[in-house]
C-alpha cells in the first residue's frame, strides 16, 4: 500500500503513479524502472494532480525546495499517454 501525496488515500502500489526526483527535476517514473532515491505516489485523478502541483506539496514530499515541477498540462498529457488518467476512479 502507498499513500497519495495529494489526498492521503492509501491504495495498492499498482494503482498509483510514482513521481521521482532526479537532480532538481520531478518526472513520472515507469513501473519497471528501479531508480534509487526519493519518490512519492499520486492517484491518477485530475484533482490529485492539481493538489500535488500546489506550492510546497511536492517539495514537502521530496524534502527539498527549488524543484523544477512539470506543468499541469504536461503531467495530464503524460498520464493520458500511459492510459492511467481516471477521474471516475475511487469515488
Amino acid at each position: 500500500m502507498r499513500q497519495c501525496v495529494a489526498c492521503r488515500a492509501n491504495r495498492p502500489q499498482w494503482e498509483m503513479i510514482r513521481l521521482k526526483v532526479v537532480g532538481d527535476v520531478v518526472f513520472i517514473s515507469k513501473r519497471t524502472e528501479s531508480v534509487p532515491g526519493r519518490g512519492c505516489y499520486l492517484c491518477p485523478r485530475t484533482e490529485c494532480i492539481e493538489r500535488a502541483l500546489k506550492k510546497g506539496r511536492l517539495e514537502g514530499a521530496f524534502r527539498r525546495g527549488g524543484l523544477v515541477l512539470p506543468s499541469r498540462e504536461q503531467l495530464l498529457v503524460r498520464l493520458e499517454e500511459k492510459g492511467k488518467l481516471d477521474d471516475n476512479a475511487y469515488r
